[in-house]
């Protein structure tokens, strides 16, 4: 089967429509009257398959493209980076030599992600996550933090722990959003995300109570250019389908599973292939898109990243009047 691309910020829902169709092997007239038609406030991915007759195992999401934006910021001379390397996970971001692992180096600090350590001033600490007993403590303490008490350094160590380790340290990106919501996304508009924790790591070791976030503020000054890389990125590449409570989660998409031949002891046992979750979320993606505009992130699997050639480079402009074509 040819490969599928949807592009959900340049393309009409129309042509939405006509990849949608595309992919699942539907017929676009009678796609077209039954969106139409339907109640978007009642429509699932459960009920998208039933009314439609789709069986999500038929379809291989490695043949399906999404076409993502990721938004960060660097310098001109920076900038070269993405166009030699691609973009990194955020492991690679902070153990390999790039411009991110260069600038936190001229404040004395490093990471090293697979040993789990942060070195200040080459004082090495611990990279903690949730729920780990503190065997090292970062106020000097002769007894350590317990569960009921941590003091801000290893809460603010956590916040790190969690990003590199729980969520994977992952590319994430926008797969539909307006400019504004982008913007509007945590601090990646002026700087890394994770600049704000390591500053906040910082300040809590040093004693002081809130963070100055010198680095931050340092980064927006010489990395002031703001950047959008799209690129292409296929279904079965991205993160999908991770509920909190696994077992559970079974009854609020069991009426989707089951239209495609699959019952509980499938679940639970772990036995439904993946494309059939691929799919799944999919049809959520599409349903919030197509019918409410609304925004949609996701992220890369673990441990992977986006190749140079694949990506675009758009400038955004100073005045927020529109975006600059600085790539192709």
């Amino acid at each position: 089967m040819a490969q599928i691309l949807f592009d959900f910020f340049n393309e009409t829902h129309t042509e939405w429509l006509k990849s949608f169709c595309a992919y699942f092997r539907l017929n676009e007239e009678e796609v077209a009257s039954y969106f139409n038609g339907v109640n978007p406030d009642e429509l699932t991915p459960g009920k998208l398959t039933q009314d439609l007759n789709m069986n999500l195992t038929d379809y291989d999401s490695n043949n399906l493209s999404i076409i993502c934006r990721h938004m960060t910021t660097a310098s001109e001379a920076d900038k070269q980076s993405y166009i030699n390397r691609g973009i990194l996970d955020l492991r690679r971001m902070l153990q390999e030599k790039t411009p991110l692992s260069d600038f936190i180096k001229t404040y004395g600090i490093t990471v090293n992600v697979d040993n789990r350590e942060m070195f200040i001033n080459q004082q090495a600490y611990p990279i903690t996550s949730y729920g780990e007993p503190c065997e090292f403590c970062f106020k000097g303490r002769k007894t350590p933090c317990n569960a009921y008490f941590k003091c801000e350094p290893r809460k603010d160590m956590e916040h790190l722990g969690l990003k590199l380790y729980k969520y994977g340290a992952t590319v994430e990106f926008f797969i539909h959003a307006t400019i504004d919501e982008m913007e509007r996304y945590s601090s990646i508009r002026k700087c890394p995300e994770v600049l704000q924790t390591l500053d906040q790591i910082v300040s809590g070791i040093n004693g002081f109570s809130t963070s100055a976030y010198k680095m931050s503020y340092d980064w927006m000054r010489v990395n002031n250019e703001c950047y959008i890389l799209e690129f292409p990125v296929q279904l079965s590449n991205m993160e999908t389908y991770a509920p909190i409570d696994y077992d559970r989660a079974w009854y609020e998409i069991d009426d989707c599973l089951e239209q495609s031949g699959y019952n509980y002891d499938d679940y639970y046992e772990r036995l439904i292939p993946q494309n059939v979750f691929d799919n799944m979320v999919f049809l959520r993606w599409f349903i919030s898109i197509y019918f409410y505009d609304s925004e949609v992130l996701g992220s890369l699997l673990p441990d992977r990243g986006i190749e140079p050639d694949e990506i675009g480079i758009i400038g955004l402009n100073n005045n927020k009047s529109g975006l600059v074509n600085c790539i192709e």
